[in-house]
């Protein structure tokens, strides 16, 4: 996209982009982020991406779900005064994203003080469980409902089911569950599946024996609803400890729902059944699409305005952020920080039913210094976790393990969620074999985590000067669906 901004602005009179602001979803590393400032600095030479003071006003990095709650606290002074609402109406606010490839939540406190408003942005998540990923589970279902066994192989077939992956009815079959399917969930459940073209040229009409509350109360499709809420709100509520939700004065007030794939029937009402716990008594639910309050229960038909308000709103919010929030001498004060996962080690003993977990920086942890830096677009509070642990430094005995692997982690229980194979909070940084290191000659070493001015992590392991290369494995499940029908090279 970044080529063809470039490529666009050659052929136009415009001129040349000198300010950037590069959105991006909650499941994004420091590797992720540095590798996309390295693709701007390359296709956008005029830009000004260095390590200097100044280089925060030509670059800004903001998340897709914080440029939405940006967008949302744009408008609260017209819902505050259009709707009587006293000034604490969302003191905490919950905000819901989801998209086609991610479901991303940032949770905000705002208190004012004086003339002054502060936004604390105290807690990030993301996963790979969004309008993607659910179009897949739709297409699995369908598979069983195909009316013959040769419309059901045809439909497996171009779900991918198959040894040979996705074929060129793909395309089709997600158009049909984008375009076709998803708008009749909210019909009555008695009502019949839409029957489907697919083929050259629409040759073959695939007819299903079911009806929509077959789809809607099919284990999968329900399965997906817990795992899209009390899943990901349990653990959300885990990570963040006592910065969290879960005392009283933090509970939240409002949840903000955005995303194309937050209208998905009967989502909305699992968010409020499952957030139950964290929520206050009066917590209202705000529709972006909409741009007003609205029930959740109620089934969601948004219109040709509300889904092009869907489209455009992250690019309003991150535009709100540059000009209004992200600015010195602003009445808005914005605090943020650039941890908001656990990052630590996985220690293996030759299998991974056999590992322990080492948190070593925590969204809890205390950074080297108070005041952060800028530095490429980012805020950047720099961290050790020698410093962190209060000098309670890590020493394995490295003779007893086989690999060590550095990840990001959603999880409250990362190492559950290891030994059980579930990947979806889990992203893999760097694996190190220590037999290659000759671990079995080193005993007891001290490992260092560090993130530095530049936001780049930094492992330490006792005298080894040893570089570690980032670990890149697109094998994940969870992943891949979450980019159905596209396939990686």
């Amino acid at each position: 996209y970044l080529e063809k901004a470039s490529t666009a602005q050659k052929r136009t009179d415009c001129g040349n982009a000198q300010r950037l602001i590069l959105t991006y979803p909650n499941t994004y590393t420091p590797l992720h982020l540095k590798k996309v400032r390295e693709i701007a600095a390359k296709q956008l030479p005029d830009l000004r991406i260095d390590d200097s003071d100044e280089s925060r006003n030509y670059l800004r990095f903001i998340s897709e779900s914080d440029a939405v709650a940006f967008y949302y606290l744009s408008r609260r002074s017209a819902l505050k005064s259009g709707h009587d609402l006293p000034d604490d109406f969302d003191r905490n606010i919950l905000l819901y994203d989801m998209g086609a490839g991610t479901l991303d939540l940032t949770y905000i406190v705002k208190t004012s003080e004086n003339a002054e408003t502060l936004i604390d942005i105290r807690g990030k998540m993301g996963v790979n469980k969004a309008g993607n990923y659910v179009d897949y589970v739709l297409g699995e279902i369908l598979c069983g409902l195909a009316t013959s066994d040769n419309d059901k192989n045809l439909l497996r077939e171009a779900l991918g089911l198959g040894a040979g992956g996705a074929n060129s009815n793909s395309v089709a079959f997600k158009r049909y569950i984008k375009s076709v399917l998803k708008p009749a969930l909210n019909k009555d459940d008695e009502e019949k599946i839409p029957e489907m073209s697919l083929g050259a040229e629409n040759a073959a009409t695939i007819k299903f024996d079911g009806t929509i509350g077959d789809i809607i109360n099919d284990k999968r499709y329900m399965q997906y609803l817990l795992s899209a809420t009390k899943k990901v709100f349990e653990n959300f509520a885990g990570i963040m400890g006592s910065m969290g939700f879960r005392t009283e004065e933090n509970k939240i007030n409002i949840v903000v729902f955005s995303g194309r794939a937050s209208g998905l029937r009967g989502l909305r009402a699992a968010v409020k059944e499952n957030l139950e716990p964290y929520m206050k008594e009066d917590c209202r639910f705000f529709d972006i699409s909409g741009d007003d309050f609205i029930e959740p229960d109620e089934r969601i038909r948004p219109d040709a305005a509300a889904i092009s308000r869907l489209k455009t709103v992250v690019v309003d919010g991150a535009m709100t952020y540059a000009t209004l929030y992200g600015n010195e001498g602003s009445m808005y004060k914005l605090k943020k920080r650039n941890v908001y996962s656990i990052y630590g080690l996985i220690l293996e003993r030759g299998n991974s039913d056999s590992i322990e977990w080492r948190p070593l920086i925590t969204p809890l942890s205390k950074p080297l210094s108070d005041k952060p830096e800028e530095h490429f677009g980012m805020t950047v509070y720099q961290y050790d976790s020698a410093e962190c642990s209060g000098g309670n430094m890590l020493m394995p005995n490295l003779g007893s393990y086989s690999k060590m692997y550095l990840v990001s982690s959603y999880c409250a229980d990362t190492a559950a969620a290891w030994k059980s194979r579930d990947m979806e909070m889990i992203s893999v940084l760097a694996e190190i074999n220590l037999g290659a290191l000759g671990s079995q000659n080193l005993g007891n070493q001290p490992v260092v985590l560090k993130i530095n001015g530049q936001n780049e992590l930094q492992l330490f392991i006792g005298e080894l000067n040893q570089t570690f290369t980032p670990h890149e494995d697109w094998g994940d499940e969870t992943f891949l669906k979450s980019l159905w029908p596209v396939k990686l090279a």
